[in-house]
């Protein structure tokens, strides 16, 4: 839901708050400030919307802000950041509604709470802490305390075992290369084509897959980003496809050797048939394609373990 949504069909809530005028007092702006960003609610953008009055039945009345009275976005971040701790990201943004301009205090997702004042402000004292509890504001009780340290634990928890998985996936990752290495060395046309093609499909039964397995099983991968799961997906698809090609070119390549009988092209017509394709020919092309598969895998890994080691190892 965009801001001129949230003007139009939100109620005041933990995450939203209406007000009629821009602040004259900094004092009350810290504390809203601080009761937002504490607000118990999960993964989600906390809005100050300044200029409009929310009505008891539910509608609002707007007040639009005169364009010289509007409040510079710099002063209020000099003034939060130096009087609450951890630093909260937000912006303060002019908004046109409905002919109307307002003001919105877009807060960022909090994942760092409490957050309290560091240091006494007027009649705010040092370690002062507010919270917002649906569409009112007020001291935090122990209550809220817990609320926030357990949430705290649980999303320490989470990020943990998200990252035991994704080391177990880069290790996963880098063996699986290491095979595909080996397994291209031994597909070639040699006169000990047998055993090469043999030991080749023999390293294809050595491929792990546990970690991202455990990847999907445990939900983890929905907390990724798209374009990282669908790096991750994609190198794991190359791989399989790669071992698919070796097996099959291991388990018919024999029969293709020993196979008496012409092996007539495509589309072969009714009235004619075509030139018949050697063996040596679709040696050739199985080689070639088993050879391309295993490239474009090996580049897909490597492609998967640098995004691991940007986002998760940097």
């Amino acid at each position: 839901m965009d801001i001129q949504q949230i003007i139009e069909f939100e109620n005041e809530s933990s995450y939203v708050d209406f007000k009629k005028n821009q602040y004259q007092n900094s004092e009350d702006l810290l504390k809203d400030i601080l009761a937002m960003a504490n607000a118990n609610i999960e993964n989600k953008k906390r809005y100050i919307i300044i200029g409009v009055k929310y009505l008891p039945d539910g509608s609002r009345e707007l007040h639009s802000i005169p364009n010289n009275d509007f409040k510079d976005d710099s002063d209020y971040q000099e003034l939060v950041r130096s009087n609450i701790e951890p630093e909260i990201q937000f912006k303060y943004i002019p908004v046109e509604f409905q002919g109307k301009l307002l003001g919105v205090f877009e807060i960022e997702e909090c994942d760092d709470r409490p957050y309290v004042m560091k240091k006494t402000y007027k009649r705010l004292e040092k370690g002062f802490c507010y919270i917002r509890r649906g569409s009112q504001n007020g001291r935090v009780i122990r209550e809220d305390l817990e609320v926030i340290y357990g949430d705290r634990y649980k999303r320490k928890r989470q990020f943990e075992i998200k990252n035991s998985y994704l080391h177990l996936l880069k290790h996963e990752f880098k063996n699986n290369r290491r095979l595909l290495y080996t397994m291209d060395t031994y597909i070639c046309e040699g006169p000990i084509i047998r055993e090469l093609w043999d030991t080749a499909s023999e390293i294809s039964n050595h491929f792990n897959f546990e970690a991202w397995d455990s990847l999907m099983r445990s939900g983890v991968i929905a907390s990724l980003e798209y374009e990282e799961m669908e790096k991750y997906r994609f190198a794991i698809k190359t791989i399989r496809d790669s071992i698919y090609y070796v097996r099959e070119v291991s388990a018919n390549w024999m029969r293709i050797l020993a196979w008496n009988h012409p092996i007539y092209q495509s589309e072969v017509m009714s009235h004619e048939l075509r030139q018949p394709a050697s063996p040596k020919l679709v040696l050739q092309t199985s080689v070639k394609n088993c050879k391309e598969s295993l490239k474009i895998s090996q580049d897909a890994i490597l492609s998967a373990i640098e995004i691991l080691d940007l986002k998760h190892y940097s």
